[in-house]
């Protein structure tokens, strides 16, 4: 009889997911649609007008005179040429591969978290001007939030489980994020770091090998002296990340009102999972400070899933229904 239950709710739960990431997928088909009744930014027209470019004048070094590299620039003109049409409105439709990466790195920790916080941490995503505004938009984004969140939940599933599966593939992932954007390899050889203190063998050679990769990358094709990396460096920029995360933060609050029951020991057990970011945040922020202001609130989108599936980790307490309750009243008001 239990095994019979067992079974059932295995379906169920089988069942939900599927319901759940058809449900995303169709709601993104249908933003991304009236998208394209709204005007372009001009982050967005730079790169449209980069299209028109060659694929070696994209790959000469120091072409583009800013800290971008061209690797998005080079996808979008690939799928431009599959599709036949250069048009903003049907370039905007390859942002749907990002959600599609988003629901993968979901269903990578099926076995690892719970349906009802997996559920969670696609509100948290979904709620986030990283998803409503900047996914959707034709430029370094989309792509920053997808393969991110696919490398954070390999990178988690490697931390957990030590397997020889979930090593390579986030050494694949990660490098394939760290082409994207500088801040995006600082992450990644950020990770990368940490995993090598809990690495063995050839593993820990590979490590040393693929960190320097994106710092390759980095010396090749970005300009830090150009481009909008000039600002102005106060609080103000620091603070503004949050505007752009208030269920996040709100669920930060939660947890660790959670945690003074058990004196942080799920804090402290999980922390190490945490620090690619916590790193990763010193280095821009010390280097904001200290040489030139590097800092904005919307290069936090690189380090917003692995931020999101700790919080799951340190075990928010979902045994309150009226908490629950209030909590994805806040993320519906925020979303709306």
């Amino acid at each position: 009889m239990e095994n019979k239950l067992k079974v059932g709710r295995e379906k169920v739960q089988k069942y939900s997911y599927y319901f759940i990431f058809l449900s995303i997928l169709i709601s993104s088909g249908y933003y991304i649609s009236e998208l394209n009744h709204l005007s372009l930014w001009g982050d967005e027209l730079w790169l449209l007008y980069h299209l028109d470019a060659g694929y070696s004048e994209l790959f000469k070094p120091g072409y583009l005179v800013n800290e971008n590299y061209p690797t998005v620039i080079i996808l979008y003109k690939l799928a431009s040429s599959l599709m036949g049409s250069p048009e903003p409105n049907t370039l905007v439709w390859i942002n749907f591969f990002n959600v599609f990466l988003i629901l993968i790195a979901c269903y990578v920790l099926r076995k690892n978290f719970k349906l009802d916080e997996l559920v969670l941490f696609l509100a948290l995503l979904i709620s986030s001007e990283y998803f409503l505004r900047m996914l959707f938009e034709i430029k370094t984004g989309g792509f920053s939030l997808g393969l991110s969140s696919l490398f954070s939940a390999y990178y988690l599933k490697h931390y957990l489980l030590r397997g020889e599966k979930e090593f390579y593939l986030t050494l694949i992932v990660g490098l394939a994020l760290s082409t994207i954007h500088p801040f995006s390899g600082l992450f990644v050889c950020s990770s990368f770091f940490f995993m090598f203190f809990y690495s063995e063998g050839l593993k820990k050679y590979l490590l040393i090998l693929s960190f320097f990769i994106p710092i390759l990358f980095l010396s090749t094709y970005s300009n830090l002296d150009a481009g909008d990396f000039w600002l102005t460096m106060d609080f103000r920029r620091i603070y503004n990340t949050g505007a752009f995360v208030v269920p996040f933060l709100v669920l930060c609050l939660l947890s660790l009102l959670n945690e003074t029951k058990n004196k942080f020991k799920h804090l402290r057990e999980y922390i190490l999972i945490l620090a690619p970011v916590i790193l990763s945040l010193a280095i821009l922020l010390g280097y904001s400070y200290a040489i030139k202001p590097i800092y904005q609130a919307r290069y936090f989108i690189t380090f917003f899933p692995l931020a999101c599936f700790f919080l799951l980790l340190i075990n928010f307490d979902f045994s309150h229904p009226q908490l629950i309750v209030f909590y994805y009243l806040l993320i519906f008001l925020d979303t709306s």
